[in-house]
């Protein structure tokens, strides 16, 4: 009996270990990637495959503020994940996120130029009426129903919400670990508030929170010399597929074991 309490203490500590080391690995992975992106397809998508004919189960939203030199919310990103039962991403987590930038007077305008998200599964590919996609943005209607995803704001027909130019993923082999990022300009307002378009992508694996990395560049003046920022709101992101994620404990058991055999 304590042989087994030490084995999972032994396994506990390599599991804060493993975890340490994955937060480290992120940081680094979110601030400098590698050169081994690949695009995404950035595709379109209808509000009603999103909210009606993929058939959204499970939802979850996270919703968080970001105080950027204010004492109220100056940046809030919004994250939904929620389990397919219909359509082309049927048995598949879809993963979506938006970007709003209220309005704030201020002297320094600010700008929003991507957004990364880590994920620990691999973005699925998806086919939809004979068209292909592996990342997707959508548009959330005026007339679109108040229990629909109601985290998610309204298309505003005078500033219509700022769509991704590219998306790419990124895998490291060596860590496991890879990343999805968007390159988004949002900028500031003194007037109106702005978001971006609802963007994500699909993938295999349960919803887990992680940090996302969301670059913003303050336009000081002189113009050459802007200070960029980046800030790490709390997303929903793809984790390990349960085998994956046995494996992983398997692994672990494996050496904790070893090492007590070794002491």
């Amino acid at each position: 009996m304590k042989a087994m309490s030490k084995l999972w203490v032994t396994l506990i500590r390599e599991v804060k270990a493993w975890a340490v080391l994955a937060t480290f690995v992120a940081a680094s992975f979110l601030a400098f990637g590698t050169a081994n992106a690949v695009a995404l397809s950035n595709t379109e998508v209808s509000w009603r495959d999103f909210a009606g004919t993929w058939r959204p189960t499970n939802i979850q939203p996270l919703v968080t503020d970001l105080p950027i030199g204010a004492t109220f919310p100056y940046v809030r990103t919004v994250s939904v994940a929620y389990k397919s039962q219909g359509g082309a991403t049927e048995g598949k987590w879809v993963y979506a996120y938006q970007i709003i930038l209220y309005s704030h007077f201020s002297d320094i305008p600010k700008e929003i130029t991507s957004f990364s998200v880590l994920t620990f599964a691999p973005p699925e590919t998806v086919k939809q009426d004979g068209t292909t996609f592996s990342s997707f943005y959508t548009l959330k209607p005026l007339l679109a129903k108040p229990t629909e995803f109601p985290e998610f704001s309204r298309e505003d027909p005078i500033h219509p919400g700022a769509r991704p130019t590219s998306a790419t993923y990124d895998y490291n082999a060596r860590t496991k670990v890879g990343t999805i990022s968007w390159e988004i300009t949002l900028r500031s307002s003194l007037l109106f508030d702005l978001q971006s378009v609802i963007f994500g992508y699909v993938s295999a694996g349960p919803p887990k929170k992680a940090s996302a990395s969301l670059v913003m560049t303050f336009l000081r003046t002189p113009p050459e010399r802007p200070e960029r920022k980046i800030y790490l709101p709390k997303v929903w992101v793809a984790s390990p597929e349960p085998a994956s994620a046995l494996l992983l404990g398997i692994g672990l058991l494996g050496i904790g074991m070893f090492r007590r055999r070794k002491r």
